[in-house]
């Protein structure tokens, strides 16, 4: 019994000792006198975009140990204590201590935004998906939408992490309603024109995957190709890169003397495609599915499994987009055979 009782006190004291930890990280609210200016500024920039609308980042930097998040974490005290504020804006708080990975990270935020009934099971393809969807979810089917304010601490150790695509996307977010014809208007142009508001409107309508389809070079763009090709006649089966590097091979020798047939320039291509998240490394049961197809090579990124993550369509309109393209290349995207 004595043993049963000290697991069970063993037990316990672990949680409230975690809990303090926690707590200890994400709410240590330190008032800080000496620091009023700074207070006052991020005080005002958080009102603002709770009563305008104003859609901004705030970057606080000092040595460690200084009081950047006691300053963040008192404002955010004192504010929540005003109803109007509460009423009116949703607060989502990260670490870089504890939200180690971005599957993690969007979790939480699901959780803080309350909005697990609104995921459900859905999947997406990458991290900013994810968010996107939880953002725009949020902001439908109401005119007057809540604010939504980040807090990032220990922002550097989300920086130092591969792809950094949940900070690009939150700092996408963040500068997304700057509806941006205003930074257009100057001494000399006193005056908004209707075509403003059109190219504005156009740039904000375009397709980023697009946009960033078409700065891939002639081998990248090949080799999304190769995975097209492959995931049409293997019904939207995963891939690697030797299977993919077969493909890109098989046409080359076909069709072309001037495209790249280097092992590793190939290799490293292949890597950038899924730096920029339009192929993603298979996970968990996904992973496990398809491990016979690579017994004794998992330590090798050639034979790890992938999925494309951008459409035919996509792929499609980039390459008609696609500057001097040549034309056995643009000829090979459209036809339906490796």
């Amino acid at each position: 019994m004595s043993g049963q009782r000290k697991t069970k006190n063993d037990g316990r004291n672990f949680h409230i000792a975690r809990n303090f930890i926690k707590q200890k990280i994400l709410h240590s609210y330190v008032p800080h006198e000496y620091y009023e200016a700074a207070h006052k500024q991020v005080a005002d920039l958080f009102k603002r975009t709770v009563e305008t609308g104003d859609s901004d980042s705030l970057l606080l930097v000092g040595p460690r140990g200084s009081g950047k998040s006691n300053l963040v974490h008192t404002v955010i005290k004192e504010l929540l204590e005003e109803p109007s504020f509460t009423g009116a804006a949703l607060m989502v708080e990260l670490n870089g201590f504890i939200h180690s990975d971005e599957r993690l990270s969007l979790k939480d935020i699901t959780r803080q935004l309350h909005a697990e009934s609104l995921v459900g099971n859905r999947e997406f393809r990458s991290a900013a998906d994810n968010l996107s969807f939880l953002l725009e979810s949020l902001k439908s089917g109401n005119k007057r939408s809540k604010s939504v304010i980040f807090v990032i601490d220990e922002f550097d150790l989300f920086c130092n992490r591969e792809n950094q695509s949940l900070i690009y996307s939150l700092f996408d977010v963040a500068q997304a309603a700057h509806f941006q014809v205003i930074s257009r208007l100057s001494v000399e142009k006193p005056m908004l024109q209707v075509s403003d508001f059109v190219e504005i409107y156009e740039k904000n309508m375009e397709d980023s995957k697009m946009n960033m389809l078409n700065g891939l070079s002639v081998l990248e763009l090949c080799l999304v190709i190769a995975m097209k090709h492959f995931t049409e006649i293997y019904n939207g089966e995963p891939f690697n890169f030797e299977l993919i590097l077969r493909s890109y091979l098989r046409f080359v020798r076909q069709n072309s003397s001037i495209l790249v047939t280097q092992r590793s320039v190939i290799l490293k291509a292949f890597q950038h495609l899924k730096v920029m998240e339009f192929i993603k490394l298979l996970e968990g049961e996904d992973e496990e599915e398809y491990n016979e197809l690579s017994i004794g090579r998992q330590k090798q990124d050639e034979f790890k499994m992938y999925r494309l993550m951008i459409t035919d369509d996509q792929i499609d309109a980039a390459v008609r987009a696609y500057p001097n393209l040549p034309t056995e290349v643009s000829q090979w995207a459209y036809s339906s055979l490796q």
